[in-house]
């Protein structure tokens, strides 16, 4: 169901996508709000929506994860307040798994030492990530939760015609939306209906 915010986005949207594009309710700064000292103080995870097949095939734009042309974006909730504090993209999902993402942008904008909490995709050896295969049963169980906390995000996006359905507006025109509505859902987190609560924390553990 939509909250009162929510319904008043697409109106809104259609009419001012650019300043709410610009609004900038993302603050990658965010996600030391809280921070106790833990490895981790954002979970990563990449959302893939639908657009149009181009003329002619573009096969890189071809997603496993929705069987349909998409672009990919990766999106950070910081671990302790539960805002979306990253979002990175679009990418073309054939060359861009989300491992390849993490490593164009947010893996260098981390600070010396921080890891990310993220599923499996994202491990390769590479000290940064804590996957629900890290470590013992309550940490695995508390990245579980952190992981899912994107599954109610992506539902929050998605509330969305535009970006349930297949976008048909523009190839071009897809980040803008793209990144208002996650400005909208922002201040729906703050403002109406915050992520569920996380108690997040892996001080005592050593990867």
């Amino acid at each position: 169901m939509k909250t009162a915010l929510e319904n008043l986005t697409w109106y809104v949207l259609v009419t001012n996508v650019d300043s709410l594009t610009d609004s900038r309710q993302i603050d990658f700064a965010d996600r030391n709000e809280g921070d106790n000292g833990n490895k981790a103080r954002l979970s990563v995870d990449g959302t893939d929506c639908s657009i149009e097949e181009q003329s002619p095939f573009d096969p890189d734009l071809w997603s496993h994860k929705i069987n349909a042309a998409g672009l990919r974006y990766e999106i950070g909730i910081a671990l302790q307040s539960g805002l979306v504090c990253w979002v990175n993209g679009p990418y073309k999902p054939g060359p861009w798994p989300d491992l390849r993402i993490f490593r164009h942008r947010l893996m260098h904008a981390l600070a010396t030492g921080e890891y990310i909490v993220a599923d499996r995709g994202y491990k390769d050896g590479e000290q940064f990530v804590l996957s629900k295969d890290s470590g013992p049963d309550w940490l695995q169980q508390v990245i579980g939760r952190a992981l899912a906390r994107h599954e109610t995000l992506n539902g929050k996006l998605k509330v969305f015609n535009v970006l349930s359905g297949r976008f048909r507006h523009g190839f071009e025109r897809h980040e803008s939306v793209f990144n208002a509505l996650i400005n909208v859902i922002e201040l729906v987190l703050i403002h109406e209906s915050p992520l569920f609560e996380l108690h997040y924390e892996d001080r005592t553990y050593t990867p």
